[in-house]
């Protein structure tokens, strides 16, 4: 377990400062007017409640921007963001019922090997998801940094 919470510490930190670097590229590649600060993108993720939504828009508006720096409010993105998104909040909602059931509720003990295989699907779902959305946004701000160095 210990190793887990190691290996999911380290994730979220690179996963808050690549958010970070994505939103400062966003606004290199000239998109304006972008409502979420590069740090409080990152930021918000660890502000319970508020990282239900906050880290969407700002995740969102990153992926936009780095399709279409300069008319960013109106690019399209992928379906796989959405699913990353809600496998997320139901990945955390999951482990918040664990939580729930390990510390406090005796009578649905029963269900705590059910609730660990859904968390630990929704884990991978989040995850993957991720790691696509990631890749999206990267392979996008790297043709539009071409496009800009041979303009």
């Amino acid at each position: 377990m210990p190793v887990t919470i190691i290996v999911f510490i380290i994730s979220f930190i690179s996963f808050m400062t690549w958010i970070y670097h994505a939103a400062l590229n966003a606004r290199a590649l000239g998109a304006k007017d972008m409502p979420i600060p590069p740090l409080r993108a990152a930021l918000w993720k660890l502000i319970p409640i508020i990282n239900l939504w906050i880290p969407f828009a700002a995740l969102r508006d990153i992926w936009k921007a780095s399709i279409n720096p300069k008319n960013w409010r109106d690019a399209k993105i992928q379906a796989v963001f959405y699913v990353y998104w809600i496998s997320s909040i139901l990945y955390f909602t999951a482990i918040a019922i664990i939580t729930m059931i390990i510390f406090n509720i005796d009578e649905f003990v029963s269900y705590l090997p059910i609730m660990v295989i859904i968390q630990l699907i929704l884990m991978n779902i989040s995850f993957l998801t991720s790691v696509q959305v990631a890749k999206a946004i990267t392979r996008a701000q790297a043709d539009m940094h071409r496009t800009v160095a041979f303009d």
